[in-house]
């Protein structure tokens, strides 16, 4: 159907839009329905003969070039979107089969693998066949030489691509390696499959840089994540082994923030209304190992672990993200002219895979520095960290985090006040409900 109005001119309708943004779509899905609708002339048996006679031909010639020429039609037809596009072998099991058989290649590669492509591909096809799988390649390749609207070179192709499989019989560990029909199909999957790995890395390492550098917030960093959540799942869905680059980054950030911590000069993570809250929490854990005067490996790693669950019990979502919020702040403040220091992007990191364990990390700290919003605060701040703070101190601090709008500090101060024992609060105090 011929468009009654070019694409950025006014729309035929008369509503003043560019036919583009107005009825476009409407008229082409109307072009489409009448297409469908129209009858289609089968192809004479005659042109599919004759397509199989030229296959036949190309297969017997010497010169092996129009035979290439097929394959590579071939591997163009197998592409995304293309007439082939949805032939291929199981994603999941394809990843994990070319990284295993990839490193194997590498490992070996030398005097003694002149062809390393090859090498992979004979090493990795005969796992990727299952029974069935060149049945239902066949099945595609004879829909597409049957096809009303294939071309009569991509019917040759397909014809071409029918004999060969054909000429190689059942395929087995024996001669998968040897079929140039699997050989196009694999390395037209691997081609797709090392796009989306590299695209995804790229994607990841971008919004590290932009956290590193300051160039992204937490407001920012978690669009992003939300416009592409979908396609990034399909993306990792696609390509496995990305989990594990994305955990090793994360271990690696994990390590570099666990350094920081335990540095004589700590960066200040915490408030202290967090301090006291997670301290109080610290505490109640150990409860049931003050016996224990040497505990072994086996106690060692209870405790551990019972800290872990006991600040990640604490550290709820608000408090989590305020403690991001603050490291991005920290970070986008940082003058124009100098970068970030690395533990704030390795810290950022680490508190959204491994919260417990990096607050644990910084309360085992003597030199614990809290993070201080005000004079006022300063001033009671080493009493209630390095003392032992008691009920009235703690509801004084209580009150001036009140004063300073900070209502959930407030109510943490005195969720730790009540701790203390019933007698510490009293009812007329505020927040002792």
């Amino acid at each position: 159907m011929q468009s009654r109005s070019g694409r950025n001119e006014p729309c035929h309708c008369g509503s003043g839009k560019k036919y583009k943004k107005c009825c476009l779509p409407a008229d082409e899905q109307q072009a489409r329905s009448a297409s469908a609708a129209a009858p289609r002339q089968a192809p004479v048996e005659d042109e599919i003969a004759a397509a199989f006679f030229k296959a036949a031909e190309l297969i017997r010639a010497r010169d092996p070039r129009p035979v290439q020429e097929r394959l590579t039609r071939l591997g163009e037809l197998f592409q995304r979107g293309a007439a082939l596009g949805e032939v291929r072998f199981d994603s999941r099991q394809f990843a994990e089969v070319v990284q295993t058989e990839g490193d194997r290649v590498l490992a070996g590669a030398g005097a003694s693998v002149e062809d390393p492509r090859h090498a992979l591909f004979a090493a990795a096809i005969a796992r990727l066949v299952p029974r069935g799988f060149v049945t239902r390649l066949e099945r595609a390749l004879e829909d597409l030489v049957r096809a009303p609207a294939t071309a009569g070179p991509d019917r040759v192709t397909a014809a071409t691509a029918l004999l060969m499989l054909e000429v190689l019989g059942p395929l087995d560990e024996r001669n998968a390696p040897v079929c140039p029909v699997l050989e196009v199909l694999f390395f037209t999957q691997l081609t797709e499959w090392s796009g989306a790995r590299d695209e995804l890395r790229d994607e990841l390492n971008q919004m590290v840089d932009g956290l590193r550098s300051g160039r992204l917030t937490l407001a920012d960093m978690h669009g992003l994540i939300e416009e592409r959540k979908d396609r990034l799942a399909a993306a990792i869905e696609a390509v496995p082994g990305l989990t594990d680059e994305v955990g090793q980054a994360a271990d690696r950030a994990i390590k570099g923030a666990l350094k920081a911590l335990k540095s004589r000069r700590p960066p200040a993570l915490f408030t202290t209304d967090e301090y006291l809250v997670l301290m109080a929490a610290l505490e109640r854990a150990t409860g049931p190992f003050l016996d224990l005067t040497a505990p072994d490996r086996e106690q060692t790693i209870a405790i551990a672990q019972a800290l872990i669950e006991s600040a990640e019990l604490v550290l709820d979502e608000p408090l989590r993200r305020g403690v991001i919020e603050r490291l991005i702040r920290a970070a986008n403040e940082t003058p124009g002219d100098r970068r970030p220091p690395p533990h704030l992007a390795d810290l950022t990191l680490a508190m959204m895979h491994a919260p417990g364990i990096i607050a644990v990390a910084a309360m085992m700290n003597r030199r614990f520095t809290p993070v201080v919003r005000s004079a006022a605060e300063e001033e009671v701040v080493v009493k209630l960290i390095h003392g032992n703070p008691e009920a009235d101190v703690l509801e004084a601090y209580a009150r001036l985090l009140d004063e300073m709008g900070e209502a959930a500090g407030a109510a943490r101060v005195r969720r730790v006040r009540d701790e203390l024992g019933p007698a510490a609060a009293s009812d007329d105090q505020p927040g002792a409900a």
